[in-house]
């Protein structure tokens, strides 16, 4: 049973670095994190290196706390709803 509950930390970290990266390429794409901040000067390509090592700096810490026993049970609440109910279910979800 700890195993389990190490896979689902696992899993929500690995959720966790994906809004991450996520969240990155959109700021990169368009250009702000907010669709109305003002436009200053262009930021160089070491001051965003910068800023982005600190970010990831931040949000390591983090990745690296344990996940709320909460949130563990919404996690195993929805893959014991998302699992096949039956053999039947299989099929019908492949369309045979």
């Amino acid at each position: 049973m700890q195993d389990d509950g190490k896979a689902k930390d696992r899993k929500a970290k690995e959720a966790k670095k994906d809004m991450i990266v996520s969240s990155s390429s959109l700021i990169k794409q368009n250009g702000s994190a907010g669709a109305t901040a003002k436009r200053g000067p262009p930021l160089s390509a070491d001051i965003q290196a910068r800023i982005g090592r600190k970010l990831l700096e931040v949000y390591d810490e983090v990745l690296s706390q344990p996940v709320p026993d909460r949130f563990l049970q919404l996690l195993n609440a929805l893959d014991e709803k998302t699992k096949p109910q039956s053999p039947a279910t299989d099929k019908k979800s492949d369309g045979s």
